[in-house]
């Protein structure tokens, strides 16, 4: 053979898996069912699902000295700040996110991590 039959059958072979490799794989297998998409009416949500994003907790805080005390969530972000006088009771509600577990309590330098376990919750700082 001559050097151009060898080009020419090169060329030829080429193109053929340049064609090749441009068909669409379809190696997924076929469905045989119709799939109709979701919508938000055909959605159901049990009856016990509370959508609530938030808890409303009560607490009550009391000390043996007057000072101010600063309510955070685990990251840091501040939520509540008050003023305790001593002996004297102070109760006030805070809404908290549900995901969260527990709060911290920044009191006289000392830090206490209360948990949330219900939603009455009192605490009595003895410094």
């Amino acid at each position: 053979m001559h050097m151009k039959s060898y080009k020419l059958l090169l060329f030829l072979f080429v193109a053929i898996l340049f064609l090749n490799s441009c068909r669409k794989d379809n190696s997924a297998p076929s469905s045989t069912g119709t799939k109709v998409p979701l919508k938000i009416e055909n959605i159901t949500v049990k009856s016990t699902f509370d959508w609530k994003t938030t808890t409303l907790y009560k607490f009550t805080l009391t000390s043996k000295s007057s000072n101010t005390v600063v309510l955070v969530t685990p990251s840091g972000n501040v939520n509540k700040k008050c003023f305790l006088t001593v002996n004297n009771p102070y109760t006030f509600t805070l809404s908290i996110p549900t995901y969260q577990k527990t709060i911290h309590l920044l009191f006289n330098g000392h830090d206490v991590e209360l948990e949330l376990s219900s939603l009455n919750l009192s605490y009595s700082f003895n410094y």
